[in-house]
């Protein structure tokens, strides 16, 4: 996007307006300008609003994402994983 406004409401809300294409669509929201800008934070401290847009992204349907943070995405995947589907193996 242009602006902040667009990256977050043109782009990142509506990733999954973009499926009817059929193709793969690779997402990379990981420490970029617009968490800065959002949260004012340095790249090394944008961890949060990172795993934020890639769960946002992820709820979408998008399969691929980019990010600097493995293991905190992972952990963030997971537990919307369990939330979403209720898997009973998580709770035991």
């Amino acid at each position: 996007g242009k602006t902040l406004a667009h990256n977050y409401r043109r782009l990142l809300a509506r990733l999954g307006d973009l499926h009817h294409l059929g193709l793969p669509l690779l997402v990379g929201m990981s420490r970029k300008s617009m968490i800065r800008e959002l949260l004012d934070l340095p790249a090394e401290q944008r961890v949060s609003g990172s795993v934020t847009c890639a769960v946002i992204a992820a709820l979408q349907g998008e399969q691929i994402i980019r990010v600097h943070d493995v293991r905190h995405t992972v952990e963030a995947m997971r537990v919307v994983e369990a939330t979403l589907t209720a898997k009973e193996t998580y709770f035991q």
